[in-house]
């Protein structure tokens, strides 16, 4: 059966073999047979078989800047939260730091999204944001720690599973196939 998505290049990923993020992505069975396959033919093979495992997949492939991006797209799909609630401070805060990617930022978006809490979209977002670099510890270390490998990429695809979800069980795949597809949009631009 041929894929109904084609798999252009990805100018921005570094990645060029899918099996370089078989194991950071827990991915590895649903990869069976495309360990050498490029990031965008592996990404296609999966969209068509296992939209969830894709989800997980590019949310690793992606640059950092690149996958909040895509969450940025992404959470303005869902139904906009009540103004002046956590989450949306959430998503206020995601476009900010987009626009300018300081610490302060990312620690005032984390604690967004710890008062939303992380089972919702917008507050596992804002934890992705706050894992996408600098330390987990207090802002007045110098040096904290990092965060463990593959971390930042789970809460990116728990934040777009979740927004998913948004419009309904009902509407889940057709929305997760939206969702990479802004991924692979996001992916192929120069």
């Amino acid at each position: 059966m041929e894929s109904q998505h084609t798999a252009a290049p990805w100018r921005r990923v570094k990645w060029t073999r899918a099996g370089q993020l078989a194991e950071l992505a827990s991915v590895g069975e649903a990869l069976a047979g495309l360990h050498d396959a490029p990031p965008p033919a592996a990404l296609a093979a999966l969209r068509e078989t296992h939209p969830q495992v894709a989800i997980r997949f590019v949310a690793q492939c992606l640059p950092r800047f690149d996958a909040v991006r895509w969450l940025h797209e992404v959470l303005a799909r869902a139904p906009a939260p009540p103004p002046g609630s956590a989450r949306a401070e959430i998503r206020t805060g995601i476009a900010a730091w987009l626009a300018d990617p300081s610490d302060k930022r990312r620690r005032l978006v984390f604690d967004h999204a710890e008062a939303a809490g992380f089972d919702v979209a917008e507050g596992a977002a804002g934890l992705a944001v706050f894992l996408s670099g600098g330390g987990l510890g207090p802002a007045e270390l110098e040096h904290g720690a990092p965060p463990a490998p593959g971390a930042f990429g789970e809460a990116v695809a728990g934040a777009v599973l979740l927004t998913g979800l948004a419009r309904g069980p009902e509407n889940f795949a057709s929305e997760i196939d939206a969702l990479l597809g802004i991924a692979v949009t996001i992916s192929e631009a120069e």
